[in-house]
């Protein structure tokens, strides 16, 4: 999902700094944490600005802070609730705290490390995703409830082909864990 020029131009008077300093915002954790830093510093001069909600909420996923991660997309949705992209990125908070379900589960884990090698923005750690669960007071069921409804509402959206392909296999990946939940 692409964002528009003047997202693009708002991201880089914030980001300008951090990119020149390290290039890639994602390219280390140094890089990671002046990125959300730059962005948090934003926020608190303009609460209501949803493109660095949306930007600064890939960056807490990258870093493993679920909690915040969540938090942020829900800003997201609150702000612009029709936006595909805020669907997408609350779908993608509630499907990430889903792997609390895979503690204990050492085939799951070490397939997920090993994702995680190839993909490092993948964001896997069923311990804090279970922080976050006991947090907001839900299980597991609920947020890959809450998931399957909001990858399923896109699928009724016009999309790219790419961004359906990408929802059609978390709904993929929910329904293997939840087999239960339709």
């Amino acid at each position: 999902m692409r964002r528009s020029v003047v997202e693009r131009f708002k991201l880089n008077s914030v980001l300008g700094t951090v990119v020149a300093q390290y290039g890639n915002p994602k390219g280390s954790r140094e890089a990671v944490l002046a990125t959300i830093s730059a962005l948090e510093n934003a926020l608190g001069k303009n609460r209501k600005e949803w493109i660095y909600w949306y930007v600064v909420s890939e960056y807490y996923m990258t870093n493993e802070e679920f909690g915040k991660f969540v938090h942020a997309t829900q800003k997201c949705f609150e702000l612009k609730p029709k936006d595909p992209r805020s669907i997408y990125a609350l779908a993608t908070a509630y499907f990430t705290i889903t792997h609390a379900k895979d503690i204990g589960d050492t085939l799951k884990r070490e397939a997920a490390n090993e994702l995680k090698r190839i993909s490092p923005d993948w964001a896997y750690n069923p311990e804090k995703s279970q922080q976050v669960l006991d947090e907001m007071g839900l299980t597991a069921e609920q947020a890959g409830m809450e998931a399957i409804t909001l990858f399923g509402f896109l699928l009724s959206e016009k999309l790219p082909s790419e961004d359906e392909m990408n929802i059609r296999l978390s709904l993929k990946g929910l329904h293997a864990k939840f087999p239960n939940l339709k």
